[in-house]
């Protein structure tokens, strides 16, 4: 998904380490659209990402961890989402995403 990023020239940053990040679950911020309109773009779309940890789906405060690395006041608090991979995503829905992620960076961007 990354090197897909890359190749469409999508503005990200992963947050934390990222060579101790897990292959299939990625936090990453697009600092060019807030995470709420991106989740809300991105659900019209049938795709379903989150912007904070499972263990606290549904809760509308930033997430503790981010606040922790970053600090409540950096941008990247209402900019970064979750984004989870499993075994039955095929690469199909990962071009799919990277895809609509163009359409909004162009159109938002």
């Amino acid at each position: 998904m990354l090197e897909g990023l890359n190749e469409n020239n999508i503005p990200y940053h992963v947050n934390g380490d990222e060579a101790s990040n897990h292959g299939y679950i990625v936090n990453i911020a697009f600092p060019w659209v807030k995470n709420d309109i991106l989740l809300a773009n991105l659900d019209l779309e049938n795709i379903a990402i989150s912007s904070g940890s499972a263990c606290t789906a549904g809760a509308i405060e930033p997430s503790h961890v981010l606040v922790s690395m970053y600090g409540k006041d950096d941008e990247r608090i209402h900019h970064s989402v979750r984004i989870s991979f499993g075994h039955h995503n095929t690469i199909d829905e990962v071009e799919v995403l990277i895809q609509v992620l163009k359409k909004l960076y162009d159109k938002l961007g």
